[in-house]
């Protein structure tokens, strides 16, 4: 959409939009201009009688616009007002939401961003509920101060006639599509350094998540996979500089200490893939404890899945690590006499990965560790987090 056709539909409501089509055309304004100076109109319509009333009109539109906060999450813009974003291209599309590039028309002062800064802005219909449950997350992790270098950072969130948004910092492309994109690790030319380092910090941001945080919540992630792992490249020549940040809250929940909010049902193992909250300390029921150490396990579990694709790729190729996703994706799990226990394909790839030396080896037994769910000795997200820092210590 040209500069023309954005402002043609953003100030159609005022009154002397001839007088803007003007500005546009013949002094080359572009919408980051607006509001014009006086001084900045040099056309024959610098002469003009209405150019006074035209320059009080442009601040008519500012009154009329509203740029939702940044860093509130829960926010309602009244229909009357206009939402001065520029949607450009679409980057993602499914059946409950959209993902477009995006451009602020008029930076507030309630709105800094760093200079060029690129954005998304997510964009989820009435009828689903992924966004509205995107903005709780997000809010309570504004709440609880948690960010992290491999957290994409969301500015604000809002609903605007009947619509969710939620306008985030963009990434070069998910991890499944860059994956997709490089044959392999060598191709890309990354190392076993940056392998590390990326799942360290993964780990670590996961463990901000499941807290406690510095006011006693704890949180679930329930949705980890290649497609909720941004790439951040900073350009596509040196790749050892790109860095792997989550995102996707359609399924995260933060509990609330000051409500105290827990699940009877936890006490189960298949109620585990509902929502379950709940502080995790002595004074909880053992039920909500068993609970909420599945629904802990069940996210490292996740996470170490999704390390061990990343290293199938890294090894073998794009093509390997596909057909390896889909032999495990409804089935990495066999129920054997002593209960669960890894699938065969799972415990074959991960021994070809080991075999290829010894520092391979390490990582991949850390992941088998990060891929038993144990109700009583828990996983927890800063044990792996400890576990890849000390084989950069070596």
């Amino acid at each position: 959409m040209t500069s023309a056709e954005q402002s043609s539909h953003i100030f159609l409501s005022i009154p002397s939009i001839k007088y803007l089509r003007v500005l546009l055309e013949e002094d080359l304004v572009t919408d980051s201009e607006l509001p014009v100076a006086q001084k900045r109109v040099t056309s024959g319509f610098a002469n003009s009688p209405y150019l006074a009333s035209f320059l009080r009109a442009q601040f008519r539109l500012e009154g009329l616009s509203q740029m939702p906060t940044q860093g509130r999450f829960h926010q309602q813009i009244d229909e009357a007002h206009t939402v001065p974003i520029s949607v450009k291209s679409r980057l993602y599309d499914s059946l409950r939401s959209n993902v477009y590039e995006m451009q602020i028309m008029f930076p507030g002062t309630n709105f800094p961003l760093p200079p060029g800064q690129d954005l998304v802005i997510k964009q989820a219909y009435s009828h689903a509920t992924e966004c509205g449950t995107d903005r709780k997350f997000l809010q309570a992790l504004a709440n609880d101060n948690i960010s992290h270098p491999h957290i994409v950072t969301s500015y604000t969130g809002f609903e605007f006639r009947t619509t969710h948004y939620v306008v985030s910092e963009r990434g070069s492309e998910n991890l499944l599509k860059f994956m997709t994109k490089y044959t392999d690790g060598a191709q890309a030319g990354l190392d076993y350094v940056w392998v590390v380092r990326q799942f360290m910090g993964l780990a670590d941001a996961l463990s901000k998540i499941h807290g406690p945080t510095t006011k006693g919540n704890n949180g679930l992630y329930r949705n980890i996979g290649l497609d909720n792992i941004l790439v951040f490249a900073k350009n596509d020549l040196n790749l050892q500089d790109s860095i792997l940040k989550f995102c996707g809250w359609s399924y995260a929940r933060m509990t609330d200490r000051e409500r105290n909010e827990e699940t009877s049902e936890a006490s189960s193992e298949q109620a585990s893939d509902k929502p379950i909250i709940g502080t995790y300390n002595e004074h909880k029921p053992s039920e909500v404890i068993r609970g909420w150490n599945i629904a802990v396990s069940r996210d490292i579990e996740c996470l170490g899945l999704a390390f061990l694709e990343v290293l199938v790729w890294f090894h073998e190729g794009e093509v390997k690590m596909s057909d390896f996703v889909e032999q495990h994706r409804y089935r990495w799990n066999d129920t054997g006499p002593g209960g669960m226990r890894l699938a065969r394909t799972v415990q074959q790839k991960m021994k070809e990965i080991g075999d290829r030396g010894a520092e391979w080896k390490t990582v991949v037994d850390i992941i088998g560790q990060m891929l038993q769910v144990d109700v009583v000795n828990t996983n927890r997200a800063s044990d792996v987090v400890t576990a890849l820092g000390s084989l950069l210590d070596t």
